[in-house]
């Protein structure tokens, strides 16, 4: 099995494939349906590795990161006009190709804190109310999305306070006490969980990154009773029936070798070839 897990952020705007993640989404579901792939829910990777369904071929998965409202909502870009969500990009995909693809899923990763999401619409969106939690109950009752824990703050550098013990931010790989772990990961996932209507199975680390500690200790013996069943990097990988549960990868658009639809093309057929 080698399964590749696609990342998008909806945070991204430009004018073309490799700098704006909505044209990319809309252009790689046409890929990966019409290489004869199919996309299917992150859960059913997740079972495939545990062992609790059959290994998966020409299959693909899909997230997006830190949860801004545009994976869910249109919006109105100062600069790029009207924006299409990600959510929506995906029902126009599926309107157009009909009863030949089954519902497509989507896995949103989102950030917890109410407080920390306000400071970095600020910081990051030009004041630009884009990161909201009031769309979470309705997305993950659709059907067709779910929404997963990336972390409580993202330890954000431009976050005012982070929950790392020395005040350390921009690594989340300096996310490596109990004390920091259960507020990025246990508090976390109480916090979606109130809003979202869902406990979150999967955690994404922010920036990809994970301390030894968190991954090799935290996320194994706490994580299950917390609900997780998984966690994600974003190492350019594939996933396989050997791949560490608590790192899983995925593949990020936007990166040097993830920026045009023929780079998409090659990972897709690279998962076809047996380890």
């Amino acid at each position: 099995m080698k399964v590749p897990i696609l990342c998008y952020h909806s945070c991204y705007a430009g004018d073309t494939y490799a700098t704006d993640d909505h044209i990319a989404l809309a252009c790689d579901l046409r890929t990966i349906y019409g290489l004869g792939f199919r996309v299917v829910p992150l859960d059913w990777i997740v079972q495939a590795v545990l062992g609790e369904r059959e290994p998966l071929r020409n299959c693909v998965g899909l997230t997006c990161d830190d949860g801004v409202d545009l994976d869910w909502l249109d919006a109105e870009h100062p600069t790029f006009g009207q924006r299409r969500s990600f959510a929506n990009i995906i029902r126009d995909f599926s309107a157009e190709a009909g009863d030949v693809v089954p519902p497509v899923e989507m896995t949103s990763f989102v950030i917890a804190s109410p407080t920390t999401r306000k400071e970095l619409e600020v910081a990051c969106l030009g004041g630009l109310d884009w990161w909201n939690d009031t769309w979470w109950r309705s997305a993950e009752a659709s059907g067709t999305w779910k929404i997963e824990s990336h972390s409580y703050d993202h330890v954000h550098p431009l976050a005012n306070r982070v929950a790392q013990r020395e005040q350390r931010k921009g690594d989340f790989s300096l996310v490596e006490t109990q004390e920091d772990c259960d507020v990025q990961v246990a508090m976390a996932s109480e916090c979606i969980a109130r809003r979202s209507g869902r406990t979150p199975r999967h955690f994404a680390y922010p920036y990809g990154q994970a301390s030894q500690y968190l991954r090799d200790e935290y996320l194994p013996k706490r994580g299950p009773a917390l609900g997780l069943r998984a966690a994600f990097s974003i190492e350019h990988s594939y996933v396989t029936l050997t791949s560490n549960r608590w790192f899983l990868p995925r593949f990020t658009h936007g990166a040097t070798d993830t920026s045009s639809p023929a780079d998409l093309e090659r990972i897709l057929r690279g998962s076809t070839v047996d380890d």
